[in-house]
């Protein structure tokens, strides 16, 4: 399928991305609230309903009032895909651009961001035969037969995404090339919709403590009783459950490791997971001809995991996001945000 309908539109989306646990939520409710804006959801997993622990998923308290779309309208026992989701996307700008409201996106599925700008590139039809055959095999064998298929797709994914590399094997064996080749020859499609990208970026030590620190918090508030209700409710195939904090929780349920030791795996794979969604965002505006924004007006540059970012006063933020709503071209801009160093950081809630 195809995905290339543009929607009119009559300015850029706003898009506040990075990786887990950079503090993307808290970003977008503030400039909502400033900008007149309500937020959309594009995270994959904060689709589903009863499952805020896992997901991570903000709380009614941290919108502040700001509305939001998107969020848990899935039942944790259905399965969606990038066009489902584009599709309600679409519906969502649309009705925030005929009520003069401003779309800003919060999350960190990059392959959402790429489809909703980009679109989707031609891939086959399911192969319901194939799929069948590859569900019954355990995931450390469907990784190891993706990495010999196509290793790039398979560096880009967690060994107990199961959902995503079934479906990039069955691309890889029914096209007969790798997935990963059919998303690239993809790669310079047409423009759906023009954006300001705002990349939070912490340093590895800061972030990954950010990271430690939710991890603990998700075992201590309850993703042990939210992964034994799906697991009861709607079954040991339930897409939740082959995410990354419920597929280690299985485990911790099953009596295969410890307490200590669910919080340090939850931790680890989170790290690694985080790792990968910084190395997009390293190759991914290259690879597409994005604009890098280099703001005048900062409050300092600096080299951060690879990154050139900048700090800005939130105030300073505002005027850019203002500034490029109002004089943008017919790209997408990206700016690398030094998350640590945003001033004003109560007002921001980070």
């Amino acid at each position: 399928m195809v995905w290339t309908r543009p929607v009119k539109q009559t300015q850029p989306l706003l898009i506040v991305t990075g990786p887990t646990a950079s503090g993307k939520s808290e970003l977008a409710v503030f400039l909502a609230r400033k900008l007149q804006g309500e937020v959309i959801n594009i995270d994959s997993m904060q689709i589903y309903d009863r499952i805020s622990i896992g997901s991570a998923r903000i709380s009614e308290d941290q919108m502040q009032g700001v509305r939001h779309h998107l969020f848990g309208y899935l039942e944790p026992g259905m399965s969606s895909n990038v066009s489902e989701y584009c599709e309600l996307a679409d519906q969502a700008i649309k009705d925030c651009f005929n009520r003069r409201v401003q779309p800003i996106f919060a999350g960190g599925t990059s392959m959402y961001i790429t489809a909703l700008l980009h679109g989707l590139a031609d891939m086959p039809e399911a192969n319901k035969q194939l799929r069948s055959a590859l569900e019954k095999l355990p995931s450390d064998t469907l990784y190891e037969k993706l990495k010999k298929i196509d290793p790039v797709s398979a560096s880009r994914l967690h060994v107990n995404d199961r959902l995503r590399i079934i479906r990039a094997l069955e691309i890889s064996m029914t096209s007969g090339k790798p997935a990963s080749d059919v998303h690239n020859s993809h790669s310079f499609s047409g423009l759906r919709y023009r954006a300001l990208i705002l990349v939070l970026c912490h340093d590895r030590t800061v972030l990954y403590e950010r990271i430690n620190n939710r991890s603990n918090r998700m075992v201590e508030t309850g993703i042990i009783d939210e992964t034994e209700m799906l697991l009861n409710e709607y079954g040991a195939e339930a897409p939740p459950l082959k995410a990354l904090g419920y597929a280690q929780t299985l485990k911790y349920i099953r009596g295969d490791i410890t307490k200590e030791e669910l919080i340090e795996s939850i931790a680890m794979y989170t790290r690694r997971f985080a790792k990968r969604q910084m190395t997009f965002w390293r190759n991914e505006p290259c690879k597409r001809d994005w604009l890098t924004i280099e703001p005048d007006d900062n409050e300092g540059c600096r080299e951060c995991e690879g990154f050139e970012v900048f700090a800005l006063r939130a105030s300073k933020l505002l005027s850019l996001c203002r500034s490029y709503f109002k004089n943008v071209g017919s790209n997408v801009g990206v700016l690398y945000l030094d998350a640590a160093r945003l001033m004003d950081q109560s007002a921001l809630n980070m």
